[in-house]
């Protein structure tokens, strides 16, 4: 039986978690936007093939260009080395890992903005580029 190689997953969890609202919101004014974090290393490989890929989001609603609400989130993802893959862990920590954790960053944003009473915010996906990479076209 041949060996496989590549990465697999191992777990992931929440790191740290804020949130934060104004008392009163005029949701007709409300601006949100989405900034991500992805740490261009990966944190502590060791003997076993285990690293850990961190991922940062932060979420904020402005109103009249005063912050309204902001929410972030860190979960970090621990993989683990399976052989000798093409791609090297710090290219799958710059794009393959943060594209798995992200679901779960989406999924915690969701349920604090929901709890927070600021809406039901489904974040769109992203698409995690290594840096250099051309921008895609929008």
């Amino acid at each position: 039986m041949e060996q496989q190689t590549g990465y697999k997953i191992d777990n992931v969890f929440l790191i740290s978690s804020n949130f934060w609202r104004k008392p009163e919101i005029d949701f007709e004014k409300m601006i949100v936007g989405q900034s991500n974090h992805v740490s261009a290393e990966p944190i502590s490989p060791d003997n076993y093939g285990r690293f850990a890929v961190p991922l940062t989001v932060i979420l904020t609603g402005t109103v009249d260009g005063e912050d309204a609400f902001k929410a972030e989130c860190q979960m970090i993802g621990v993989f683990i080395k399976v052989g000798e893959p093409l791609l090297t862990v710090e290219k799958f920590s710059q794009v393959n890992g943060p594209a798995i954790v992200f679901p779960f960053v989406r999924e915690h944003l969701a349920g604090l903005t929901l709890k927070g009473a600021v809406g039901n915010f489904l974040l769109q996906p992203v698409n995690f580029l290594p840096p250099g990479s051309p921008q895609p076209i929008k």
